[in-house]
């Protein structure tokens, strides 16, 4: 349970400085006529997907842990696992995001149609984030 904990905690924070990327990089963008993000924001972005990666698999590892009493109700688990295969194809679309916008970087092309994706699959991710933890604890 302590692992469980300590996930969902470690997300959150990971959650929030992503966030704050996200919206430095949708400000840069608007302000720089859709040239406003760099390769330090890509660098930075890919070792936040990374933490994100890592934490969404310990999460998970942490689920499966779980006491039996306390995920005796399979429709419960089941929804718990939807959300965090959710989670998990949303990050993919926020990898892709990231690999396209770093191409339009090196081809010196307008951002402005990846970092709208980027955003839109960033807030699904939170919001299938958000959903994993209500589940968690409608469990605990």
């Amino acid at each position: 349970m302590e692992d469980l904990e300590r996930s969902i905690e470690e997300l959150q924070n990971i959650l929030y400085r992503a966030k704050k990327l996200v919206n430095r990089i949708k400000l840069e963008n608007s302000s720089w006529i859709s040239l406003g993000v760099d390769n330090e924001d890509v660098k930075s972005a890919m070792e936040i997907l990374k933490e994100i990666e890592g934490n969404l698999a310990s999460l998970s590892t942490a689920i499966m842990k779980m006491p039996s009493e306390m995920a005796d109700d399979e429709r419960k688990t089941a929804l718990l696992n939807d959300g965090i295969n959710l989670a998990f194809s949303d990050l993919s679309a926020i990898y892709d995001d990231v690999k396209h916008i770093r191409k339009e970087i090196e081809s010196g092309r307008e951002q402005r149609r990846n970092i709208k994706h980027l955003d839109s699959h960033f807030m699904l991710f939170e919001n299938h984030c958000l959903r994993v933890k209500k589940h968690l604890d409608t469990i605990r």
